[in-house]
């Protein structure tokens, strides 16, 4: 008797566990779903703009950024004491810079974009692309693989080319020319924080959720387009 109430106990574990399981695969589903409905209004514009400035570029991982970034809202603000930043690509202005003055004196593209249509998601898509561009040739001594330099480029964006420079002067050489299983076992400054976790896993988190998480929904949607 005793080892029949046992069977049943963890047979209705094994249960209780599948059904949760199942339940929390449909929710990332139904996740992905939603996102992918959101994106797919920008994701025509983004393959104009990478088509005319970046041919070549991964269209799905630039669309993982932007997901990373904002979600895909547009009118997506962070506003804290340290920094302010806006749209697709959280464009950041802070006490020590400002990156969106920074983008109009550095793109001719982006002459014209007044602060009061910051939020026009055009001019938004085309500084991804073009500062992506940029950091992607600045980054090219990550070339161990496409995909290394892709996250050098990624980890330029969010923590700054000079952050990424502090890594490969310290690392061995053996890292110096990838990202992963490279530099991103390498931190400048492992005591520092920012909002309460630690400066270098935030870091080594932006280009992992957008290589390995985010983007390869956009894949898909990038190769079915292409076949129409």
């Amino acid at each position: 008797m005793f080892r029949i109430l046992i069977k049943a106990i963890i047979l209705f574990l094994i249960y209780f566990f599948l059904i949760n399981l199942f339940s929390f695969l449909e929710d990332v589903h139904s996740a992905k779903s939603k996102i992918l409905e959101r994106a797919k209004p920008y994701l025509p514009s983004l393959c104009q703009l990478v088509d005319k400035y970046w041919k070549g570029a991964r269209k799905d991982y630039l669309a993982g950024q932007v997901e990373q970034e904002s979600l895909w809202n547009p009118y997506a603000e962070l506003k804290t004491k340290r920094e302010y930043g806006f749209g697709f690509g959280q464009i950041t202005i802070t006490k020590r810079f400002n990156k969106f003055e920074e983008a109009k004196r550095r793109y001719k593209e982006l002459r014209n974009w007044a602060w009061e249509n910051r939020f026009d998601p055009k001019y938004q898509l085309t500084f991804l692309v073009l500062e992506d561009k940029r950091l992607f040739k600045l980054t090219r001594f990550c070339n161990y693989s496409e995909r290394d330099n892709y996250a050098c480029m990624f980890v330029s964006y969010n923590a700054g080319f000079g952050n990424l420079l502090k890594r490969k002067t310290i690392a061995p050489k053996k890292y110096k020319n990838r990202w992963f299983d490279g530099l991103e076992l390498i931190c400048p400054y492992p005591k520092v924080k920012l909002y309460k976790y630690n400066l270098c896993d935030l870091q080594n988190r932006y280009p992992y959720l957008i290589i390995f998480i985010r983007s390869p929904k956009y894949k898909k949607w990038f190769e079915e387009r292409s076949q129409m």
